[in-house]
């Protein structure tokens, strides 16, 4: 069995929807894996505190989980409902043994060695502020990328650097379509978002190394 913690803040004022979709995505594709024994614990905008995590993470002592934040973030930090989620400066041990994503700004910069450095076994996010494409029918195209590492992990049995190489390779799909259809502005959105495509840890990992005895 795989434990997923899922967090996302879909009452932020700009990007709720957007990062409820993202959920809602990831979700739809951990369901239809043939035969995948699996088991979730969302963390929703108000719950998605330090406090709260502490208390959440609790069941998952010592065990392996993939854990994905749709939220915003700085170089430190994840930062949801108005407060800090995930902290480089706080002791972060209880992510040891985890396969880490999150579509949050800047956060691959300080915060995803950080967690590396606190026993994490892979970071996949971005090191720079990111912008995503809202609106239909753009917005889909923002989502599946945002996704599309973790979905490629969970469904290709393939390792995490692969997947996240597979990612990239997405972006650049995305945007030579949008640049055939002249939509350059889109485009550069997209180009900017792959370019701060980053990776930490353990490139050898595989959604093997995280499954845990069935209880």
């Amino acid at each position: 069995m795989i434990e997923f913690v899922i967090a996302y803040d879909e009452e932020d004022v700009k990007l709720g929807s957007y990062f409820r979709k993202c959920r809602d995505q990831l979700v739809s594709t951990i369901e239809g894996i043939p035969d995948f024994d699996y088991s979730t614990n969302e963390i929703q905008a108000k719950q998605c505190n330090r406090a709260y995590l502490d208390i959440a993470l609790q069941r998952l002592d010592d065990l392996p989980f993939i854990i994905t934040a749709y939220m915003h973030g700085n170089f430190k930090q994840l930062v949801a409902n108005g407060g800090r989620f995930v902290d480089a400066d706080e002791d972060n041990t209880f992510f040891s043994n985890t396969l880490f994503y999150t579509n949050s700004c800047s956060s691959g910069k300080l915060l995803g060695p950080s967690l590396i450095s606190d026993a994490c076994r892979t970071f996949i996010g971005f090191d720079q502020e990111v912008y995503s494409l809202l609106g239909d029918p753009y917005e889909d195209i923002s989502v599946s990328c945002d996704n599309h590492g973790i979905s490629a992990f969970l469904t290709d049995d393939v390792t995490a650097y692969s997947a996240y190489k597979s990612m990239k390779d997405n972006y650049t799909q995305e945007i030579k379509k949008l640049n055939d259809a002249k939509d350059i502005l889109r485009a550069g959105i997209l180009i900017s978002a792959r370019e701060a495509l980053v990776f930490h840890g353990d490139q050898e990992l595989k959604k093997a190394d995280l499954q845990t005895a069935a209880e």
